[in-house]
């Protein structure tokens, strides 16, 4: 882009000011004409646009002139002109009158010129650097990118015949033995990447639609990688987001529809950092509006409220829902320390599968979309005499998740920060005799709390070079603390039922590039034997 020079600078002040009073500051050196010259040797304006404009102005004056002026003919000149005040006639025009007239039109459409162009470029903002029409200026493009390279290592106990693959039973509803099974057992080396590409348009004053396209198989609702090595077939792309939201001037009352991301306060405990919600949500900061001079500035407590539809049905009403409401509060001291405090209760409707009547299917539809493990599930098919071939799994138990998360922001270090994280859930719908009485067997397994403990020092964003940021996590997750088809996709090869440590440590590359390693180790809790250790290096950036 071009630097502005001095002469760039008074078009600059052309623009703030008007013409006139830059005239006026120099009525004997600078005329209009030179004013018009000096913008389009300086690349200021564009000579096209002013000469448009010129030619429009001349239009505009030869137009008002002919109106208010009739030349009839010398020999006529003496007849008495209708005295109906609509008409000037001049019967004769000396030259030296003419060219004074002539200049006078001359300055005052050069005047009019300037002021057009002065107009048209203010409007248009020609010459300002990072401007643009004001439709630009409404609409904002973001993205990411992450290259990763995944290693994942077994241990050597772990028993394959005891994890069946559910997702993939369900979809032939057959179940074969060691070939629907996950893998638990062969160790793994992969490169995945991940696309994300996003645009928000303030369409009016608080108003934002925004829309999303990523990487990523349409069916698997937490993850967005794109796994390398397919032949070259190119990679599947969804919008994973379409919303449109309002935000008060004050910022104390948030409201979004559509397809958006996670509204709640939340680590990666419930759900994984991809989930999309689906559905409608609000937010209200009720001591938002009062004035920073306040003490209770340095309290910011807030609510929020969410209904999202997780599976809808044509031909039935038993749809899934999950129901979402979370109170909490934000408190920043003086000493710029920071405590975040969220309690949240999530409820879903409708979960847990309903088995078939004797040779019937009319109840498959209440068989989940996606499982990744964990999860208890029952078999919800019921033909008769039992077959293999006839295989549909299903939720046994219901879920109503309680969730108290704390979090505290030491600034003492500042630019360096030390932040403590705590959290702990429990389903309090999980009930044994309940799962037993819908599944027509025993039920062993039951698993339904879940904590997490997280220590990171460093900087709070990694986003410039030389940047760091080292964590450590302890975490355990119950097998049927929370759903398994939305928990996080990476800690103990997805799903639940999993407790073990995780150490990270990100460092700023480039602008908005950077490095992160994690290293995961988890064994199970509730479920047979399974141990896997798993190392991910990751290149990310985003813009």
């Amino acid at each position: 882009m071009k630097k502005f020079n001095m002469t760039r600078v008074a078009a600059a002040c052309l623009l703030a000011g008007g013409v006139n009073s830059v005239v006026a500051a120099e009525p004997a050196k600078i005329s209009s004409e030179d004013l018009l010259n000096i913008l389009i040797q300086e690349g200021v304006v564009d000579e096209k646009k002013v000469n448009e404009v010129v030619k429009k102005a001349q239009e505009k004056t030869r137009q008002q002139y002919q109106s208010g002026v009739e030349t009839v003919p010398a020999g006529k000149a003496d007849s008495q002109p209708v005295q109906d005040g609509s008409v000037v006639r001049v019967p004769y025009v000396p030259q030296y009158i003419q060219d004074d007239i002539r200049d006078k039109v001359r300055t005052e459409l050069r005047e009019e010129v300037v002021a057009d162009v002065m107009k048209k470029a203010e409007d248009e903002r020609w010459g300002i650097p990072g401007t643009a029409p004001d439709w630009t200026q409404r609409i904002k493009f973001s993205g990411d990118v992450r290259l990763r390279a995944e290693s994942i290592k077994f241990a050597d106990g772990n028993e394959q015949l005891l994890y069946p693959d559910y997702m993939k039973i369900n979809k032939s509803q057959t179940e074969t033995g060691q070939y629907d099974r996950l893998n638990v057992t062969e160790d793994r080396q992969r490169l995945r990447s991940r696309f994300r590409f996003g645009m928000k348009a303030k369409v009016t004053q608080g108003v934002e639609a925004g829309v999303r396209v990523a990487t990523g198989i349409s069916s698997n609702p937490v993850s967005t990688n794109e796994t390398l090595g397919d032949y070259g077939k190119s990679f599947d792309a969804q919008i994973d987001r379409g919303y449109l939201k309002y935000d008060s001037h004050a910022e104390d009352v948030v409201l979004i529809g559509g397809r958006f991301e996670n509204p709640f306060y939340r680590t990666d405990l419930i759900w994984d950092n991809d989930l999309q919600f689906d559905g409608v949500a609000g937010s209200w900061y009720w001591l938002r509006s009062t004035s920073w001079e306040s003490d209770d500035r340095q309290w910011d407590p807030y609510v929020t409220f969410g209904l999202f539809p997780v599976d809808e049905f044509e031909l039935t009403g038993d749809d899934k829902w999950l129901l979402g409401a979370q109170t909490g509060f934000t408190y920043q001291s003086w000493s710029q320390n920071e405590l975040r405090f969220g309690l949240g209760y999530y409820q879903y409707e409708n979960m847990p599968g309903v088995k078939n009547e004797l040779n019937r299917n009319d109840f498959d539809y209440t068989a989940p979309d996606y499982i990744q493990k964990g999860n208890t599930y029952y078999n919800i098919s019921n033909v008769e005499p039992y077959s293999p071939e006839n295989q549909l799994y299903a939720l046994v138990y219901d879920y109503s998740i309680v969730d108290v998360l704390l979090e505290y922001d030491i600034a003492a270090f500042s630019p360096h920060h030390v932040i403590l994280t705590a959290e702990y859930i429990q389903n309090i719908a999980g009930d044994k005799a309940e799962a037993e009485a819908l599944a027509g067997e025993p039920v062993d397994i039951e698993g339904f709390d879940g904590f997490l403990l997280k220590a990171t020092f460093g900087w709070p964003i990694v986003a410039k070079p030389d940047d760091w940021q080292v964590a450590v996590t302890y975490r355990s997750l119950g097998a049927n603390a929370v759903v398994d088809g939305f928990a996080d996709s990476d800690f103990h090869q997805g799903g639940t039922d999993g407790r073990g440590y995780i150490i990270e440590g990100s460092y700023g590359l480039f602008h908005e590039t950077w490095m992160t390693v994690k290293w995961m180790s988890s064994d199970q809790i509730d479920l047979p034997t399974l141990g896997v250790d798993i190392l991910q290096v990751d290149i990310n950036a985003r813009f």
